[in-house]
């Protein structure tokens, strides 16, 4: 098989993969981003929202006096930075149930919200943030690109830079843009813990190509010694735990046009070995 054949049989089998995720009863049960499309909550909805006591879909790692808290939605994983304030990364924008939930989950750790980072502009990861959180400032290293999008327009947006530095409630972020391939990494050296988008997931049939360079960008994350990984979809993980499932899984997709002979043969080969995701 020419180089051509294989790069082909790559994109079908990841476009078909990707495809079957937002579907399976098994895994997802809404699109994993839900692109031009305007869902309008309704005006009150905040006085609507469920009397929750209890968060079983929260994994929190601590270190010192800082906590990291996942709180993992249908589809989206939202992570709450505790320290004498809150920062977070992301939002529920893809469950109206969730949000509330979610809302629910903030108020009861009884500390004052710094600020909202939004880690990319899939609007899966903030839409409706305007209505459970109307007065928290929102920032984004893809603020233009939030702006550009109908539903997030009037979102008070303010821009990071690409690949800048900042203190939040006296902890460092480092905000890692690889515009190339549209992957985002928002790290915290101090913790040894890192936040990433379109790098990789485990538990999630999420494929963006390139895959080689997306598996090049963990490994670098791995040698500068992160110990926890926070991804936007599924559930946060250890490192080596994390590591090497993504690469697993990931080399199994680069093998595939040499193993198989179809894309839908890989698919279903890759399916019966990932039961999970």
């Amino acid at each position: 098989m020419n180089r051509k054949s294989i790069v082909t049989l790559v994109t079908m089998i990841i476009l078909s993969i990707s495809s079957f995720a937002e579907t399976s009863t098994n895994t997802l049960k809404v699109p994993l981003t839900i692109e031009n499309k305007k869902t309008a909550l309704p005006n009150d909805f905040t006085s609507q929202l469920p009397a929750v006591t209890t968060f079983d879909n929260v994994i929190t790692k601590k270190y010192g006096d800082v906590k990291l808290h996942t709180f993992q939605s249908v589809s989206v994983s939202t992570v709450v930075i505790e320290n004498d304030k809150l920062t977070i990364i992301d939002y529920p924008g893809d469950s109206e149930e969730q949000a509330a939930k979610f809302k629910k989950y903030i108020e009861s750790l009884n500390k004052p919200i710094d600020r909202i980072i939004l880690s990319h502009r899939d609007n899966s990861h903030w839409l409706g943030i305007d209505k459970i959180f109307p007065n928290v400032p929102l920032y984004s290293v893809d603020a233009d690109e939030i702006h550009a999008k109908p539903e997030g327009i009037a979102l008070p947006v303010t821009k990071i830079a690409d690949n800048s530095t900042q203190v939040i409630d006296g902890i460092k972020y480092e905000f890692v843009t690889n515009r190339d391939i549209n992957a985002w990494e928002i790290k915290l050296p101090a913790q040894k813990a890192v936040f990433i988008e379109h790098i990789g997931y485990v538990n999630r049939h999420i494929l963006n190509a390139p895959i080689d360079a997306r598996l090049k960008l963990l490994q670098e994350l791995n040698k500068e010694g992160y110990t926890w990984y926070m991804p936007g979809h599924g559930a946060p993980m250890k490192a080596p735990e994390f590591v090497n499932q993504v690469t697993a899984y990931y080399t199994d997709i680069l093998k595939a046009p040499t193993t198989y002979k179809t894309a839908t043969e890989a698919k279903a080969k890759i399916m019966a070995k990932y039961p999970n995701y």
